[in-house]
């Protein structure tokens, strides 16, 4: 890469770069390659590069070699983009058959991440994911990949160049291409591996990431510009001082409108040109795609200047593929703008401390609801699915993260500033803008809405609207900041064209990120990249080797279960057909642990009746133990007996029990399901429940059943306390 980010050069083999010592770039003349001399030895050394492991390969050698990603490509497409309007217009204007199950439409990442802690080296990645895959698929991190890494430690002027390659395999192998060949590795009915070679064709259907990244790859103005939304032109407004760009637009109407060519001169040189008014997200101020192409060609050709127009040229994914809309295809980064955004910006400034000799504003927490705020967090004990426990808002609030966030938007604000003896802890007003915010964000965020959200993104977007115009009108132009005005200007037309926005958050990016700062946050290095390839490269190989050698993979689960110089090994289990699996080592149980098992497993089967079970087989069987579980694939549960808990765990489940058999002790947990409660006319009741152990029941012979899984939990009956 040209040092200033101005071209490509061709790639070169180590051992020619000696003969192109000299090579320039074409734009600015920059030396391509550093003469470094030691001693006697002379290293040639690029001045600037980018680690590229391509679409091509990422998609042949680790998506379609994995077992996983072949079981569900394609099984959700009736969930995810393909029912949306802009999957549509997509297959319609690349002509590519969108029932074609040899086609998939792909989405990327981009994400730059600060890999040290004592010292600024930022680092970018490129990302991949497929968008045929299930919702309960479409953000883990198995099927999610990086393909390209832009070293440190300054993000790059342009990612033009960087992006090149990317759109080069997506051109050939679009719809216009050959297509890729692709030999896909399924497990069959048989569950043998079997192996079928076909030409694959490959769609861009969204670009992910936080604001400044898509703006990046987009040429659209920053949001300290007027015309900072990308979407619309409603022009920002200067702060006091020239500090700080504002959007207003929600208590009374504000300027919008782009300049041409020779109005910003007839205006005179400090004045801006009111081309019209318009509150946010009125129809009249946004940007079709014909638009958007035509403003960054006026701006490529210097027919017109970039802030007058709000772009900064022709962005190259639009420009080459061609299919690609500029709205539809750059995705509102709503955990960030919202989240970490408006949610954020907000509650800091209800919390923020007066200056010495300042009196306190009307809107800022009194002393004493800070002292039940305190109260409240001190026995909050959350469960598994939380991820994270929770940290005093107050103090703590400056190291959270977009998780902390939403689930503090979501869960525990609804407790924490529940009305104390009759009084509210936050101002009437106060309480309002938050209750119009938190209805509005977590309809965007929520697959199914819940008590207290809005329920349609007609009122959704009304929310927000709504909170909004209140901050305008209390707290002033300084809380109008750009994120605020993505979500009024955007999400309600996000939603209409690409499907539900909740199913379109950049989670996956951030996943990919956490994953690769994970990776080298404990190894001394100047060069965080090069360990990160080698492990990635490492991964790759096995990739090609059992994609090469499918038998590998049978080889090392034998290996498993071997007894090697009389250390027995453990008994992993292999899951059932809905995607539940016990894990950690399996191990037999004691007498005491015995006893609990049959008796919660003799009443399961009395109960439910399993195919193929007796009570009289249950005490023939054979029971392993296991400590935490994965529950359909979607949920990991642990267990009192999950030892290795450092932090972040919870052993503590909300479940229905059903009363006609409830039992002193121990008790079933988790083994009724909704296929059972369909069945059965009893009425089930919430319980708290703490997980003691999970057990296998393996059928004993002459039991045609399947193998059982239940957790054996403690329940504790939860009951409304009058005036909570």
């Amino acid at each position: 890469m040209c040092a200033n980010d101005c071209m490509a050069f061709p790639h070169l083999q180590p051992h020619q770069y000696r003969a192109e010592k000299d090579q320039r770039c074409e734009c600015c003349g920059h030396r391509r390659f550093d003469i470094k001399t030691s001693g006697t030895s002379t290293r040639i050394v690029p001045r600037k590069v980018m680690f590229w492991f391509g679409v091509a390969n990422v998609i042949r050698e680790r998506m379609f070699t994995s077992t996983s990603f072949t079981k569900h490509r394609g099984a959700g497409r009736h969930q995810y983009y393909y029912p949306s309007a802009a999957a549509d217009r997509l297959h319609t204007d690349s002509r590519a058959d969108k029932l074609d199950p040899n086609t998939s439409v792909y989405e990327i990442g981009l994400d730059w991440a600060q890999m040290f802690s004592s010292k600024v080296h930022s680092t970018g990645f490129i990302m991949l994911r497929c968008a045929d895959m299930p919702l309960g698929q479409l953000n883990r991190r198995c099927h999610s990949h990086i393909v390209g890494i832009i070293p440190g430690p300054k993000e790059p002027a342009s990612l033009d160049p960087y992006l090149k390659p990317f759109i080069k395999d997506f051109k050939e192998f679009g719809p216009k291409g050959t297509g890729l060949t692709v030999v896909e590795h399924k497990v069959g009915a048989d569950g043998q591996v079997q192996q079928r070679t076909f030409q694959h064709t490959i769609l861009l259907a969204g670009v992910f990431g936080d604001s400044p990244g898509i703006k990046k790859v987009s040429k659209w103005l920053s949001h300290s510009g007027y015309l900072g939304c990308g979407y619309c032109t409603l022009r920002g407004t200067r702060g006091d001082s020239g500090g700080g760009m504002y959007f207003l637009g929600y208590k009374s109407p504000t300027s919008y409108g782009s300049f041409r060519p020779g109005e910003r001169e007839s205006a005179g040189a400090h004045s801006e040109l009111r081309v019209g008014e318009a509150f946010c997200g009125d129809k009249k101020t946004k940007i079709c795609d014909r638009l958007q192409r035509h403003r960054a060609r006026r701006v490529e050709e210097k027919k017109s200047e970039p802030s007058d127009v709000g772009c900064n040229g022709y962005c190259c994914v639009v420009r080459e593929l061609r299919y690609c809309d500029y709205n539809d295809t750059f995705v509102v980064p709503i955990a960030h703008a919202g989240l970490c955004g408006v949610v954020k910006d907000f509650w800091q400034h209800l919390l923020k401390v007066p200056a010495r000799g300042q009196a306190a504003q009307w809107w800022t927490l009194s002393n004493e609801a800070k002292r039940v705020i305190a109260s409240r967090e001190s026995h909050l004990t959350p469960t598994c699915d939380f991820g994270r426990k929770y940290t005093d808002i107050i103090s703590k609030k400056g190291n959270w993260t977009m998780e902390d966030w939403l689930h503090w938007t979501e869960a525990w604000s609804a407790y924490i500033l529940m009305p104390h003896n009759g009084q509210p802890l936050l101002h009437p007003v106060v309480q309002q803008m938050w209750e119009h915010l938190r209805a509005g964000l977590l309809y965007f965020c929520r697959s199914v809405p819940t008590e207290g959200v809005a329920i349609t993104v007609t009122s959704a977007a009304a929310e927000l609207k709504l909170y909004a115009t209140m901050v305008q009108e209390h707290f002033g132009t300084s809380m109008c900041k750009f994120n605020l005005h993505l979500l009024v200007c955007r999400l309600a037309d996000q939603e209409a064209a690409r499907g539900k926005v909740a199913h379109s958050t950049e989670y996956w990016v951030e996943n990919l990120i956490q994953w690769a700062k994970s990776t080298v946050r404990y190894r001394t290095t100047k060069y965080p990249e090069l360990l990160l390839c080698h492990d990635m490269l490492v991964d790759d190989g096995l990739s090609r080797c059992i994609a090469a050698n499918p038998s590998l993979r049978q080889c090392v689960d034998e290996w498993q279960h071997r007894d090697a110089g009389g250390v027995c090994f453990s008994s992993p289990d292999e899951g059932d057909d809905c995607g539940t699996q016990l894990l950690g080592p399996g191990k037999l149980l004691c007498a005491a642990d015995r006893m609990t098992a049959d008796a919660s497993v003799k009443k399961f089967v009395q109960k439910w009746h399993p195919a193929g079970w007796t009570e009289a087989h249950v005490d023939a069987a054979d029971m392993l133990l296991y400590s935490y579980a994965d529950v359909r694939g979607a949920e990991i549960l642990h267990s009192l007996r999950y030892t290795k808990a450092r932090s972040r765990v919870s052993y503590n489940v909300l479940c229905q029990y059903y009363e006609d058999y409830e039992q002193q002790g121990a008790s079933i947990v988790g083994v009724a399901g909704p296929s059972a409660a369909q069945q059965h006319d009893e009425e089930p009741v919430k319980y708290m429940g703490q997980v003691q152990f999970f057990v296998k029941v393996l059928p004993p012979s002459g039991c045609g059943g399947h193998s059982l899984r239940v957790a054996i939990t403690h329940l504790y009956k939860l009951e409304k306390v009058a005036g909570c």
